[in-house]
């Protein structure tokens, strides 16, 4: 029996469409595919992995921004850190009041403020520092 070159080559592509067991066991197909050609099923594992590989990056860019939003919304202050935090401003306040209250600051001629102003400003950086010190009476309630 002879076997014409058109003949070879619809048997040579018939078998290359059966369907082996290489890939049946595969998590990627789905119901019938594992039924279908090698080419095919190929064809479907692959895009199956690229497909988990996107969604991985995805959830990787996710995670991302999921700790970043973490990291921003746990780097709100403590109420130890809020008093540390008013304590030192108390402080440095104290000093503004102790020099503008002393009539100490810069003459007007060089840029500061006459006597008069000084003392204006002294009253009201001192009543912030009474403000301030009744926010720690409250922060105190927290620690």
């Amino acid at each position: 029996m002879r076997i014409t070159k058109r003949q070879l080559v619809r048997i040579i592509r018939e078998e290359k469409a059966k369907s082996t067991k290489k890939y049946d066991d595969d998590s990627a197909l789905k119901g019938g595919q594992s039924d279908l050609p090698d080419p095919l099923q190929k064809g479907i594992i692959d895009k199956t992995v690229e497909e988990r590989e996107e969604d991985e990056k995805k959830d990787e860019v996710i995670h991302r921004r999921l700790k970043r939003i973490i990291r921003e919304y746990s780097s709100a202050p403590t109420a130890a850190e809020l008093t540390a935090d008013i304590t030192d401003t108390i402080m440095e306040l104290e000093e503004i009041i102790e020099v503008t209250g002393a009539g100490q600051a810069e003459t007007p001629d060089m840029g500061g403020l006459d006597l008069e102003h000084q003392a204006e400003v002294a009253d009201f950086v001192g009543d912030a520092v009474v403000n301030l010190k009744r926010a720690l009476s409250t922060l105190a309630l927290y620690r």
